[in-house]
């Protein structure tokens, strides 16, 4: 590792590689809820791990970028912090929420799923998806973040000295879910067997984001950073760590890996990050900064939103010209979510993330992502 490799690292205005590990996560999504199945690979019903990839994502950066503002200018502004979340976030989610309520208000009244769609939506607009059952179930994840961007700021803000034991203590309560211990307590509490599977809370982790946040404190101090090297310094790292999540996937004999199988691929996510961003020139970059996985990643908030009702449109019209193909369903489903999102990225976001400038801290703050 060269000598300046830190001060490399801290000069990084923009993660060439996030972009493309975005796409990568979200496409793997788009997968797992397409009616597509290898049935020669358990892996393949894993999609929904795509998440985890992104909660990664997105606990390092938004933290990197706090504990580069305070280095900076000495504080965290939380104003500013959450006027660029909202930004980013409110109004594409608020947005499909009003259509979705207007659609099952009028023209699919008659649907059971506007229904249970306009009962739940005390839920939606209070981002409590990951805490009951719900029809429109992706918003577990937009539930957590959101409660992860309330939470977390404060605590960087205001309890920096007790990071550590903070992070593990809330590492170790949801690996209690993971492995579904408190199961009899919980079930006891509430009264019945299949208690413990039907809180939704307990479907959803937390610790990918929070390992995220552990590589961003790790990578903001030189001498932790240097002493990551082994792991992550090398050029072949990001190979290494991309390596061990397909042999892991290999070897996967069931859909079901909570404890120990889902813990064990989330700290090989964490490596890959952790791996892709300790150095620009590393050997998947040309990859990950190939430009249609950086627009994808650019939009991956949009598809993430918008890709079940894609592939609802895709089978309904595949489904008339006779054609159930999954893989084929997939692909178009895949590419008319990757097209409604730009058309909203353009159209409708984007005039409220030019907002953004207005809260930044710098024109770093402005490369914040979902």
């Amino acid at each position: 590792m060269s000598a300046d490799a830190f001060d490399s690292y801290q000069r990084t205005r923009a993660f060439g590689a996030l972009d493309g590990l975005r796409c990568l996560s979200i496409l793997v999504v788009v997968w797992h809820h397409s009616p597509v199945r290898l049935s020669w690979w358990t892996a393949s019903n894993l999609g929904f791990l795509g998440v985890d990839l992104f909660f990664v994502i997105s606990g390092f950066l938004i933290v990197t970028l706090m504990l580069r503002e305070r280095e900076r200018n000495g504080d965290i502004s939380l104003p500013k912090f959450y006027m660029r979340r909202t930004l980013r976030i409110f109004p594409l989610y608020y947005g499909l929420i009003l259509f979705l309520s207007l659609y099952y208000v009028t023209l699919g009244a008659d649907s059971s799923f506007g229904s249970e769609f306009l009962a739940d939506l005390p839920i939606y607009l209070c981002y409590l998806g990951n805490f009951f059952p719900v029809g429109f179930g992706i918003v577990w994840s937009l539930a957590a973040e959101e409660q992860f961007y309330l939470a977390w700021p404060l605590i960087e803000r205001n309890l920096r000295r007790f990071i550590v034991p903070i992070l593990a203590v809330a590492i170790g309560i949801n690996q209690l879910f993971n492995f579904k211990l408190p199961r009899a307590w919980i079930e006891g509490w509430l009264g019945g067997a299949g208690a413990f599977e039907g809180l939704g809370i307990v479907q959803c982790t937390f610790t990918p984001i929070l390992l995220g946040v552990c590589l961003a404190h790790l990578f903001q101090e030189r001498r932790s950073f240097e002493r990551c090297a082994p792991l992550f310094a090398s050029r072949f790292a990001p190979v290494g760590w991309a390596l061990a999540l397909v042999a892991l996937a290999a070897l996967v004999s069931e859909t079901n890996i909570a404890g120990w199988g889902r813990l064990s691929v989330q700290l090989l996510m964490a490596g890959l990050v952790g791996s892709a961003v300790y150095r620009e020139d590393h050997l998947l970059m040309p990859l990950l900064r190939f430009r249609p996985f950086v627009r994808i990643g650019t939009v991956s908030y949009g598809i993430y939103l918008l890709h079940i009702h894609a592939i609802e449109l895709t089978k309904r019209f595949m489904g008339l010209l006779g054609v159930t193909e999954g893989l084929l369903i997939f692909v178009v489903a895949a590419g008319l979510a990757i097209l409604l999102a730009e058309l909203s990225f353009r159209f409708w976001e984007t005039p409220f993330l030019r907002l953004k400038g207005r809260f930044a801290s710098s024109t770093e703050q402005a490369q914040e992502g979902r």
